[in-house]
């Protein structure tokens, strides 16, 4: 009974051990720093532009970012659109702008998810997206 007893307690203390480490190791974290858009005229193109930073202590692998085009109600308009995110070291930054024919006349929010997947375990899952609101024929509002 004893070597049962003892079997046990030193698994649990390799899995406390474990579960330990796996909080205090480094993480990336993903954010998007900036999420601009270029002043938008009807029958325009919208130009998006937006950095990607892993603002965490580790590297973050290659991952994907979600860009979608929502209505002023944040109703998904199915305008979406999936970018690379090439791998970045710690304290490290990617930039990129896409262009996006939109025509018609109206507000809309563009949200940008880093990471969007959930496929790199990251210090804070909370912070990897970005939203800008802006209105076609009137400019950024």
């Amino acid at each position: 009974m004893k070597k049962v007893l003892i079997i046990i307690l030193v698994a649990a203390t390799i899995v406390l051990g474990i579960i330990a480490w796996n909080q205090m190791a480094p993480r990336p974290d993903l954010i998007i720093e900036t999420l601009n858009i270029e002043p938008v005229k009807q029958g325009k193109n919208v130009k998006i532009t937006y950095v990607v930073k892993n603002q965490g202590k580790a590297a973050a692998n290659q991952s994907e970012a979600f860009i979608n085009i929502l209505s002023k109600e944040g109703k998904d308009l199915g305008k979406s659109i999936k970018k690379d995110i090439p791998s970045l070291p710690p304290n490290s930054s990617y930039t990129t702008e896409i262009s996006y024919p939109l025509v018609e006349k109206g507000n809309y929010n563009i949200k940008v998810t880093a990471d969007y997947k959930d496929k790199i375990a990251e210090s804070n899952e909370a912070n990897n997206f970005n939203t800008v609101k802006f209105s076609i024929g009137l400019g950024i509002k």
